[in-house]
């Protein structure tokens, strides 16, 4: 009866019929006969990984050394010595066959669960759940039309194999079955089941033998799931009673069967081999490609001879780290000959991915933390070490990098003084030094050996104090600790002796037993926010390879252990009263302990405490401090903490900046003077003649008397747009007698070319950015104009049309038939679209104030505000020059005259002070990718030439701190599956109705201002995933999109163009739940979340 039920459930499944051979087997023992009717259906009880999935580490360690080179795009080591330093270039996109290979769940290597859903009944006669054979309808149909049951019941064969569907054809599902369907059952509309025939291109199409016996063994998180998951049975209705009694108990041995085979092929982890550099690059490589979800690789920097200082990073998070997810750290090797920790961080590694999802443990602690294991940082004396050399006594053992320098004793102390903090580093400390200090890492740890015991800070000692003293920090309490969970955790560190020394508990502090200056803990804790430990992990410095197993059980699970210490204690975010916005550097105190720690840019801070009552101080410069009392820290998590603080009131203006005045001197004298149009041409020109590597001088057209148009670029590679740099242009004198621009950008030329390669910040600037500088937008009006004219006319061209009201205009399309475009307006226009302007500004007079779109509105009436999408923003930019001018900001109004309004902080929306239909600034922000500002540079429009001198004081920082603003917000590439350009594609910020456009070479820049933002693009209206990006002052914040062209056919095709629904992706659970927030807030009138489990809020 037990073979007959056996066979009986593999049949159902469409497993082929077992071989001759073995049908009459003679062993009677129960676990037996269940082994040998699966291995004459399926073979051996377990199934090896798909040949094209990536090498595990028992592959590349059981493989010969080989060059990585020869098999992969990394290329194999070379010393600098030898050759010219090595460049590693990104693994090229693979196929889709091998993402798609990847998605099939395999055995036992990765089990495929099915969605939970509440149990229901399954009736034996159709093969479909939600009611048993006796209310089966199809049933009911077959004895009204005479049918036998039992012949009627094997007369359909796979169909009991069919998965519960509706009849109605779906997205992705391909067209609906001509099959007679079951009124009642198609009406209904279920989940699509995991066994149904998907068309998507991202699923496989159908599951394997041994996914379904997969489905047989295991239900969901483990628990046998006999009704829902097993395939429904071709026995009649009603079983013999024996029969069902023994039906879960073959199931359960079937299981145990199965388990036992994975953990037979199990057992070749961890491989007893060390990995040379070549193999330790690809390993990684090839971890992180078979797990792209979770882990990345990076490097910080390269060793003396050009190795790669490789990180491997594991997150859920692959984009943007969540906000209070802490950073945790593994090193190892910085003793080059200290090879054991760098072997057992690759364990790790693998260990880790390889369980997630099915670890409770190891999925715990890769959700909520991100990860970082360096198995390397001394690459170099790795590879002059030799494997059992215990003592490594000898200069030459591997121990120093190749300048034979200690990397850990080669870091800032508490004596270095700090202006010389980089002075005499070696590359590997630079590198680390600016990791740590880069990264908000809260916990780490460094793998040494030759001892077996946790030494804490400090390492240094005073040369005053006495021998054998112990040096402690303010968290002498909480590093004891951290010392001892590791300790306590080792099967054997905790005892003593170890290696013939005496540690109590395993554990000491670092100047009581060896003093070291310089070293990697000490300035982890003293420079950062990071608390670090070091790791002794085995007596013998280079064991023997043969020992690699029992040293990796030894410390798993004090290593697993060490890092869940990094959720002790307190963390929480430092936000600013009434707007909310994050507070990067404020101080943290605990009360009672003299250690700060600051706040990231993001405001988020960690602080580890063990268990009991503090009071935190936080403060910042600019804010009130703040105290929260009686904060109860207990064993688990962190205890959550907020903290606003309040602005210091002042009645002082806005603090104005002011750079160092270096950056603004001429090395020859300027002549201040108004400027002809022959005059002008020939300053331009000298200043091309004075600086050809970083200028060019071009004409965009002619006005209406034939005077050129005249761009003067700056560039380090003038004439060429370079992928990845923005564009900026400023246009000065659209008006005749508007001259104080003008002349201002004469003297920005001449300063630009003159301080190249002297003043960093413009030289920086001009490396960085393409700058187009256009002195007289019409020429033909400053003929006319002068210090005493005053009449209005002078400020039009030639056809007496006002410029900066002849571009189109959203609210007066009309004006395109009646004023045909100015030849200056059309010049303009097309070098806008032509190019890839980024920030603009349009130099005008007449009043002081950065005006800012929309300059009309739709009602045409005067004084109204008409904010664009992007006001915030635009409010931003106008601040930023009004604060760098030295009056702009106070907003006073201009003498008694047309323009005597006064501005509050300096700056207006367009239309709020006057209507302009068919402006320069609103045909940018409508039609191209640049937000551009008009600048009053002065209440007078053409002043005397004795006033010029003031005018460029008080402008030229203004001038280039906007400039400046072009690097502020996001900039990326698109690219498709073969790595090219793609143009035209549209970015998107939610939640702002204006978007951008990349350019030829597939790059894009999206102004915004500091904060948190969710980024899309569409490639021909097919959607990419979304991006969580943070824009930070200062540089731009890097986002790069990749579309596969196939999918976004297909998906255009077949699935109503929903990226999403491309990703090869799980979504987490704060994921998910983001997804859902986002649904609600975009499809409100359809959509409502609720919380049914979670706090009341």
């Amino acid at each position: 009866m037990i073979r007959e039920i056996i066979r009986e459930e593999l049949q159902s499944m469409g497993i082929s019929k077992p071989s001759p051979s073995v049908t009459q087997p003679s062993s009677m023992a129960l676990r037996d006969i269940v082994r040998e009717e699966l291995t004459s259906f399926t073979g051996p009880a377990y199934v090896q990984p798909p040949p094209s999935s990536p090498p595990t580490y028992a592959q590349v360690a059981a493989a010969p050394p080989r060059n990585v080179n020869s098999t992969s795009p990394l290329p194999s080591f070379t010393p600098v010595a030898a050759a010219p330093p090595v460049h590693f270039r990104p693994i090229p996109p693979e196929p889709p066959s091998v993402h798609l290979s990847a998605l099939s769940p395999g055995v036992p290597n990765a089990l495929y669960y099915p969605p939970w859903r509440p149990s229901r009944p399954t009736c034996f006669y159709c093969g479909y759940r939600g009611h048993i054979s006796r209310f089966c309808r199809k049933r009911q149909q077959d004895e009204r039309r005479g049918y036998d049951m039992r012949e009627r019941d094997f007369s359909r064969g796979d169909s009991y194999a069919r998965s519960y569907s509706s009849g109605q054809q779906r997205s992705p599902s391909p067209p609906a079955s001509t099959e007679t369907r079951n009124t009642y059952r198609s009406s209904r509309r279920r989940s699509p089941s995991p066994f149904r025939r998907s068309s998507s291109p991202l699923r496989p199409a159908s599951f394997t033998t041994d996914n379904r016996i997969a489905f047989l063994a295991v239900g969901y998180h483990g628990r046998l799931q006999l009704a829902t998951n097993m395939a429904p049975s071709r026995a009649p209705d009603v079983y013999d009673r024996s029969r069902c009694l023994m039906t879960p108990l073959v199931i359960a041995l079937v299981s145990l069967i199965f388990s036992s085979a994975a953990s037979e092929s199990d057992a070749s982890f961890p491989v007893p081999k060390y990995l040379d550099y070549n193999e330790t690059t690809a390993f990684l490589h090839d971890l992180a490609s078979k797990h792209r979800s979770l882990a990345s690789v990076y490097s910080i920097g390269k060793s003396v001879q050009g190795r790669e200082l490789w990180v491997l990073k594991i997150t859920t998070d692959p984009n943007v780290r969540s906000i209070g997810k802490p950073l945790f750290r593994y090193t190892a090797n910085i003793h080059g000959n200290e090879a054991l920790g760098r072997q057992l961080l690759l364990y790790l590694a693998e260990y880790m991915l390889e369980n997630y999802g099915n670890d409770s443990r190891i999925t715990r602690l890769v959700n909520n933390t991100e990860l970082h294991f360096c198995p390397s940082l001394n690459p170099d004396g790795y590879a002059n070490a030799s494997e059992g050399d215990c003592e490594g006594a000898s200069r030459d053992s591997g121990r120093f990098n190749s300048h034979t320098v200690d990397l850990n004793s080669n870091f800032p102390g508490t004596e270095t003084d700090l202006t010389k903090m980089t002075v005499g580093r070696e590359p590997e400390t630079l590198a680390i030094m600016k990791w740590s200090v880069l990264n908000p890492f809260v916990l780490s740890a460094s793998l040494h050996g030759g001892l077996v015991v946790v030494v804490y800070p400090y390492d240094y000692r005073s040369p005053d104090a006495p021998m054998d003293s112990p040096n402690l920090t303010p968290d002498d309490d909480v590093f004891r600790h951290l010392a001892g969970t590791y300790a306590r955790k080792h099967s054997d560190m905790f005892r003593s002796p170890q290696c013939q020394e005496y540690f109590d508990g395993g554990i000491t502090n670092g100047a009581e037993w060896i003093p070291v200056s310089g070293s990697m803990q000490d300035f982890s804790y003293i420079y950062t926010n990071c608390y670090e430990v070091t790791l002794e992990i085995s007596c013998c410095k280079y064991p023997m390879a043969n020992t690699l197993v029992s040293e990796w059980e030894k410390n798993k699970n004090a290593l697993l252990s060490y890092m869940e210490q990094v959720h002790m204690g307190v963390k929480g975010v430092v936000k600013e009263f009434r707007t909310g916005k994050a507070i990067a550097k404020a101080t943290v105190i605990v009360q009672g302990i003299d250690h700060n720690i600051t706040t990231t840019e993001r405001g988020e801070f960690w602080r580890l405490l063990l268990p009991g009552q503090y009071s935190l101080i936080v403060s910042s410069p600019g804010y009130e401090s703040t105290v929260r009392r009686n904060i109860t820290v207990m064993t688990g998590a962190a205890t959550w903490v907020d903290v606003v603080l309040t602005p210091v009131p002042t009645t002082k203006p806005p603090k104005q900046y002011a750079p160092l005045d270096t950056d603004f001197v001429f090395t020859t004298k300027p002549e201040f003077k108004h400027h002809s149009q022959e005059e002008l041409v020939a300053i331009f020109t000298n200043v091309t003649e004075k600086c050809p590597a970083i200028t060019r001088l071009f004409s965009i057209g002619k006005s209406v008397e034939d005077r050129d148009l005249y761009f003067l670029e700056f560039s380090d590679n003038p004439g060429h747009h370079e992928p990845g740099e923005p564009e900026f242009k400023y246009v000065a004198n659209i008006h005749g007698n508007e001259v104080i621009g003008r002349e201002a950008v004469l003297l920005l030329a001449q300063l630009l070319c003159e301080q190249y390669g002297k003043s960093r910040r413009l030289t920086t600037l001009v490396n960085n950015t393409r700058i187009f500088l256009m002195a007289s937008m019409n020429p033909d009006g400053y003929e006319k104009a002068n210090v005493t004219t005053i009449a209005w006319w002078v400020r039009f061209n030639a056809h007496n049309v006002d410029l900066n009201r002849n571009f189109p205009d959203q609210y007066e399309p009309e004006k395109v038939h009646h004023h045909p475009r100015e030849p200056e307006t059309r010049a303009m226009m097309n070098f806008i679209l032509a190019r890839p302007i980024v920030l603009s500004g349009s130099l005008h007079g007449g009043a002081l104030v950065a005006n800012y779109p929309y300059d009309g509105n739709k009602e045409k009436v005067e004084r109204i505000y008409s904010a664009t999408p992007d006001d915030s923003l635009f409010r931003y930019l106008a601040r930023t020059y009004a604060r760098a001018h030295p009056t702009m900001s106070f907003g006073k109004p201009c003498p008694k005259g047309p323009m005597d309004d006064a501005f509050k902080d300096g700056i207006t929306n367009g239309a709020a002070w006057y209507n302009v239909y068919g402006g320069m600034q609103d045909f940018n922000y409508l039609h191209s990718n640049s937000y551009e500002l008009t600048i009053e540079m002065g209440c007078y429009k053409y002043p005397p030439a004795s006033d010029l001198p003031k005018y460029w004081d008080e402008h030229k920082h203004a001038l280039v701190t906007f400039m400046e603003k072009v690097h502020q917000g996001v900039k990326g590439f698109v690219k498709d599956e073969e790595g090219l350009p793609v143009p035209n594609a549209t970015i998107h910020v939610l939640g702002i109705h204006h978007d951008v456009h990349s350019a030829v070479d597939g790059d894009f820049w999206r102004l915004l201002m500091p904060a948190t933002y969710s980024v899309r693009a569409y490639v021909d209206g097919f959607p990419l995933p979304v991006q969580r990006v943070t824009v930070l002052e200062g540089n731009a914040t890097w986002a790069n999109f990749t579309v596969d062209r196939r999918y976004a056919k297909w998906s255009r095709e077949h699935d109503f163009l929903i990226g999403e629904n491309g990703e090869p992706k799980y979504l987490g659970a704060d994921e998910l739940a983001n997804l859902l927030m986002q649904l609600r807030q975009n499809y409100s009138d359809i959509v409502e979340v609720k919380d049914s489990f979670g706090p009341p809020w």
